[in-house]
Parts: C-alpha cells; sequence; structure tokens
C-alpha cells in the first residue's frame, strides 16, 4: 500500500480518538448517561460495568474488552428508538466537548491547511463519535454503528470496528481512496498498531507504554499532545523542503 499514488488518491490524517485526541472513554460516559436517564439496558449496563473493571485490572485483554462491550452495546439500546438516542447524544456532548485536547482542533486544522482528508477510526459508539469529529472538523468517521430497521435498534452491529482486526479490515477497503504511503496516522495504544503499519508516517501520539515501546522498536515518531503540532509541522515543513 505505500506505492505510487494513483490518480485520484489523497493523503489521509487518520486519527483514532480516545486518548488519542480526547481524555476518557466517550463511549463509556454515554453509556452513563444513557443509563441514568433509564434508556439503556439495566442488564448490559452491569455487565458492562463489570467487564471493564476486568479489563482495568488486567484479567481481561483490551481487545477481548472491545469486542464484548461492542456486544453488550449493541444489547443494551435492542429496542431503543435510534432518535431518542441521537438527542440524548446530542445533549451528553454538551458537557463532554471540553475532554477534547485544545492541541487536537491545531493539528487537524494544521494536516487540512496541508491538503490531507482527516478521518476518525475508532471503535466506539458512532452516535457519539461522529459528533466529536463534527466538533473537531472532520466529516468523514468510522466508528462501531448499530443495526436499526424502522428507527428502531435491533440489538445487532453493522461494523466490525470493536473486532481486534477492525481497523484494518475497515481501512483494507478504503485503500482505494488514499494514498496510504503519503498518509498520517495517529493512535495511542497497541489496539492502533495495525492502523499505524498501513501508512507512511506513523505517530504514536500520547501513547501508552506498551505502544511507545513498540514504537521505539520500529522506528515510529512518538509525541504527546503538547508538542504535537509544532512536531507535525516541522514534519510536514521537511517533506515539503525535500519536495523541493
Amino acid at each position: 500500500m505505500r506505492g505510487c499514488m494513483a490518480e485520484g488518491m489523497r493523503k489521509a490524517a487518520l486519527f483514532d480518538f480516545d486518548g488519542t485526541l480526547s481524555s476518557g472513554y466517550i463511549s463509556m460516559e454515554f453509556m452513563d448517561y444513557l443509563h441514568g436517564r433509564g434508556v439503556y439496558n439495566d442488564a448490559a449496563y452491569r455487565e458492562q460495568r463489570r467487564i471493564y473493571g476486568l479489563q482495568r485490572s488486567g484479567a481481561m485483554t483490551y481487545d477481548e474488552w472491545v469486542e464484548r462491550w461492542g456486544e453488550l452495546w449493541a444489547e443494551g439500546l435492542k429496542g431503543k428508538g435510534v432518535a431518542e438516542v441521537a438527542d440524548c447524544a446530542k445533549e451528553f456532548f454538551k458537557s463532554f466537548g471540553h475532554n477534547i485536547y485544545r492541541e487536537s482542533r491545531e493539528l487537524v486544522s494544521l494536516m487540512a491547511a496541508a491538503g490531507f482528508m482527516s478521518v476518525v477510526v475508532s471503535a466506539g459508539a458512532y452516535e457519539v463519535v461522529s459528533l466529536a469529529a463534527a466538533d473537531l472538523g472532520i466529516s468523514q468517521v468510522y466508528a462501531t454503528r448499530l443495526e436499526a430497521r424502522d428507527g428502531v435498534y435491533t440489538g445487532s452491529i453493522e461494523t466490525p470496528m470493536h473486532l481486534p482486526d477492525g481497523k484494518e479490515r475497515m481501512l483494507s477497503k478504503l485503500a482505494g481512496m488514499f494514498d496510504y504511503g503519503g498518509s498520517y496516522a495517529f493512535g495511542d495504544s497497541v489496539a492502533d498498531a495495525s492502523m499505524l503499519a498501513m501508512v507512511g508516517n506513523p505517530i504514536a501520539l500520547n501513547p501508552g507504554a506498551a505502544l511507545r515501546e513498540m514504537a521505539e522498536r520500529r522506528g515510529w515518531k512518538v509525541l504527546y499532545k503538547n508538542g504535537v503540532v509544532s512536531g507535525i509541522d516541522a514534519a510536514l515543513r521537511g517533506r515539503s523542503r525535500g519536495r523541493s
């Protein structure tokens, strides 16, 4: 995927969301919000909190947790109206938006000015990840989407994003749209490693210890939010000078 750019293909800036562009887990906080308003199934909620505790304690791997999270996310909203959940998402986001890093907004603007199409690639819930992306000025979003019929959630999942190889599978389908060799990808955990490995410019942004070690072994750039804008600006300027 790092060959010559085909005609019409664009360079992308691929962003994970949680931890990379924002603090906290937006989908978990949204789930708490829905449950508090009686919109999210109580049994599914209790199981969600239980497995989150297992993941935090190391008794369940991140991949195992996210896959089960997706299944329970669909189960917890089964039979609920899409419009009702969308309205809840808008209300919830009014109080969550401050979690998005100021530097994230600057980074997205920088990439856009440099001609990159920004794309959010997240295992989180589409209902709220899409709002966060729009707040950042990003219109292209791939996240966990639930199946709905006649305006009601069915309890099934439409996308593979919650699966261990979900991001890789989704990005493989988009390979004809983007010049991945000239693209950037930003992620904070080893769950983003496959996405980072697909592009010519992988950035471990705000990485946890495991991704930082992996990045150092593979020679990937490691940046943190306080220095990401200047670091990427310098990298883009360097590439520009190299082509002149």
